[in-house]
């Protein structure tokens, strides 16, 4: 898992942002773990791989494609990153703000 992983986030650009996700030190494989879309939560509200805002691979690879967002202000928010699978169909938290592994956004 990341650790107070800072990301800055340019508004009005759409440049994709990776973090490699890890637990115990090791990749999270998210398809052989069965997930069906990746999300992260921002104010309330949902940004997934189902809208094209996120996008993942088996590697721990998470892209996120929040650039073109018109409804968030400039600034640092936490994140949460949540995945979702036939398992966990409401949403399985892997990152938040009261986790000690935490995603932090600036957007600029």
């Amino acid at each position: 898992m990341l650790v107070k992983k800072v990301l800055t986030i340019y508004l009005g650009r759409n440049s994709p942002r990776d973090i490699t996700v890890k637990q115990d030190g090791v990749p999270v494989p998210f398809v052989s773990l069965g997930a069906t879309s990746l999300a992260v939560e921002l104010d309330g509200t949902e940004y997934s791989s189902n809208d094209g805002y996120v996008a993942f691979d088996n590697n721990g690879v998470v892209t996120l494609t929040l650039g073109s967002l018109t409804n968030i202000s400039k600034g640092k928010r936490n994140a949460r990153l949540i995945m979702y699978s036939d398992t966990y169909k409401r949403g399985k938290v892997l990152l938040s703000e009261k986790t000690e592994y935490r995603l932090v956004l600036d957007f600029v």
